[in-house]
């Protein structure tokens, strides 16, 4: 690629070319959230997660992304030195064991609009397989943050406790149950 100075000063062009040289790695939007709320949460600093790491999480399928980012923050860090590091290590392993069936597929929609700590209680909802992510729609969730957090908390117990397998579409059923 030419670089051309569009500027007078040279200040501009050096930009660029960090720019040029150093482009930031495209990551599906989800699992850009995900991470986003692990920097929130101060689970790990952005520096702990340089350039090289966020590229090679980009090169992984989206789903399988946002499955290892979601892995990352489950884990319990007392013990490990370097959280770039151990999470290098996530990615080798997953790198090495292929793809997953599944991980082509696009990640769950952004549950962004979500508190923190509703978010919270969402994701270890999904972790115990309380409840199912292909079940909770945007639709879900903006019915769901209109609620103060115990509402909410108590609406996603109720409908956990339902068997969601006998029921004909659980999502739908979920809306209503919110609604």
């Amino acid at each position: 690629m030419e670089r051309v100075d569009v500027s007078t000063s040279g200040r501009r062009h050096e930009s660029l070319q960090t720019l040029e040289e150093h482009p930031k790695p495209l990551l599906h939007p989800s699992v850009q959230a995900q991470l986003d709320r692990l920097f929130k949460d101060y689970i790990v600093q952005r520096s702990e997660l340089d350039q090289d790491i966020l590229e090679s999480l980009s090169r992984l399928p989206p789903n399988a992304a946002y499955k290892l980012v979601q892995e990352f923050r489950t884990q319990d860090f007392k013990n490990i030195t370097s959280k770039g590091g151990f999470f290098v290590g996530m990615l080798k392993r997953k790198r090495s064991q292929g793809n997953a069936p599944g991980d082509e597929d696009d990640p769950p929609e952004d549950h962004g609009t979500l508190t923190t700590e509703l978010q919270g209680h969402l994701d270890n909802f999904f972790k115990k397989g309380d409840i199912s992510r292909e079940v909770v729609s945007q639709e879900c969730i903006e019915l769901l943050k209109n609620f103060p957090l115990k509402t909410a908390v108590t609406i996603l117990k109720l409908f956990s406790g339902k068997k969601q397998q006998s029921l004909k579409n659980p999502g739908k059923y979920f809306v209503g149950m919110i609604k």
